[in-house]
């Protein structure tokens, strides 16, 4: 029985740290992304000043 009661908590701590790493792994993404984006548009800028000028 107590082995049962100290399964279900690390299965229950598991279970909100996954949550929680869902959550964070979500807003790295959108980070990461959002960085890539940025460095796109940067490029796609300069290459846009290039064939203009």
């Amino acid at each position: 029985m107590h082995n049962v009661k100290i399964n279900q908590n690390s299965l229950l701590l598991r279970y909100t740290l996954m949550k929680k790493y869902k959550y964070y792994y979500k807003y790295i993404l959108k980070i990461i992304t959002f960085k890539r984006m940025k460095k796109i548009n940067f490029f796609n800028i300069k290459n846009v000043n290039k064939t203009h000028s």
